[in-house]
């Protein structure tokens, strides 16, 4: 980017607008920027090109690999955008509103809950509408964590006490989203913008699962740390879900409607089914018709589990 300048491109590569910011940019990764003056982060203020996500790709895209995921359909890397950095004018996935490298109306959930979730790494100092017709914004904010990662030296009891909180006060995480990555070292929430109340049981497992899950398939020495902690055992891949209850009782829910005769099979699929994927999906975020749409194939792959 140039030093004081965020250029904006049209779907065609052509610079079509520019953004004057008070200070000099760094990248740093996801749509966060660094103000190499004041220290401050930018959420949303462009990247370098490395590719989206597009239903049904045209000559002007190198297709990467398609994701079998519908409502993403494949990674693509566009031809006019190849080597340029900022905002561009194309949805960076097709269910979003937000343009490659800005923020759409889905992140204005920042607002509220940076104010009413006490575990919250970000501090917002400002919001730009810098496109009101595309009603895209960027976010000045502070991280308490300097956006240090759980990954990168996080300890299992503030991760613990992260959990504890949340479910205590009826805050969730999204059960199907690699949630672990939104957590800092020191067990709070570096992007707040998904995270949603709820005192239903299905978010509740989804909270704890999604946490346990994303942290197993990145880290898994980091996730036998927390179990140690949690004094759980995983012995099959049903414990995601049963340490998820497990950690819900402890917690003082009820979870007594969660059982049914029949064993731990049978007690899993239950679970699994009619409350895990009944859950607030990725989806979700976008549109309430294509989370319903999200969870019913979730649903049509189990519909021979018993």
């Amino acid at each position: 980017m140039e030093e004081n300048l965020v250029s904006v491109w049209d779907s065609n590569g052509n610079k079509v607008n520019e953004l004057a910011i008070e200070e000099p940019l760094q990248y740093i990764d996801g749509r966060i920027s660094k103000g190499l003056k004041t220290q401050t982060y930018y959420k949303g203020l462009g990247i370098p090109y490395v590719g989206h996500f597009v239903l049904q790709p045209n000559g002007d895209y190198k297709i990467v690999r398609h994701t079998e995921t519908d409502y993403l359909g494949f990674e693509v890397v566009k031809k006019q955008f190849a080597n340029l950095e900022g905002i561009f004018e194309e949805k960076y996935q097709p269910q979003f509103t937000d343009f490659i490298g800005s923020c759409g109306n889905k992140e204005l959930s920042i607002l509220e809950n940076v104010e009413d979730f006490k575990m919250s790494s970000l501090r917002l100092k400002k919001v730009v509408n810098w496109d009101k017709t595309n009603s895209q914004y960027y976010f000045v904010v502070d991280y308490l964590c300097g956006r240090r990662k759980y990954l990168n030296g996080g300890n299992p009891f503030d991760l613990k006490n992260l959990l504890s909180y949340m479910i205590q006060n009826n805050w969730n995480f999204i059960w199907d989203k690699r949630s672990i990555s939104d957590v800092s070292y020191n067990g709070l929430v570096t992007d707040v913008a998904d995270i949603f109340r709820s005192a239903s049981l299905n978010h509740k497992i989804g909270t704890v699962y999604s946490i346990l899950y994303s942290l197993s398939k990145t880290d898994g020495k980091k996730y036998y740390d927390l179990l140690s902690v949690l004094k759980y055992e995983h012995k099959t891949d049903m414990d995601y879900i049963f340490n998820s209850v497990r950690f819900l009782r402890d917690n003082d829910v009820d979870i007594s409607e969660l059982y049914v005769d029949g064993g731990d099979v049978r007690l899993y699929n239950h679970i699994l089914k009619n409350y895990l994927i009944t859950g607030k999906n990725c989806a979700h975020c976008s549109f309430a018709d294509l989370g319903e749409k999200v969870m019913n194939d979730y649903a049509n792959r189990l519909s021979g589990v018993n």
